[in-house]
């Protein structure tokens, strides 16, 4: 796998959760999603174009992502061809975890919160980390 390729999915993942400010989750459940359909997504999410984005992708693994990637044609299908699914796996649990630091702490806390647990995860995986 390219180191590049897991640079840039770490970072499609990573800048797009500081750039939205917050989780994606279900405010009923509280469970994440891909997307919500209220403008958020999660870390695995900032890789499903919009455009190719189904409600029946929710609870579908990394593996079936990168297969649907694939075989429709994703523009992100590269990140996911040759895609480290651990990696991947580690930032959409970071995610998931962080859910109810943001509904205690909010916003701003939870930005800086984030960061904090992606800059340590980038330096665990050998990854760069330029996210502030």
């Amino acid at each position: 796998m390219s180191s590049d390729t897991r640079q840039e999915a770490f970072d499609v993942m990573v800048s797009g959760l500081i750039k939205q400010g917050k989780p994606s989750y279900d405010i009923q459940t509280l469970g994440c999603m891909y997307d919500n359909g209220a403008g958020q997504k999660c870390a695995v999410g900032m890789l499903i174009p919009d455009d190719d984005y189904s409600p029946l992708l929710e609870g579908n693994g990394v593996s079936t992502l990168a297969f649907k990637a694939v075989k429709f044609g994703w523009k992100t299908r590269h990140l996911f061809n040759e895609m480290n699914y651990d990696m991947m796996d580690a930032v959409r649990t970071t995610h998931d975890m962080s859910v109810t630091f943001y509904r205690e702490k909010g916003t701003e806390k939870w930005i800086d919160h984030i960061k904090k647990e992606y800059e340590a995860l980038a330096f665990k995986l050998g990854l760069e980390w330029s996210h502030g």
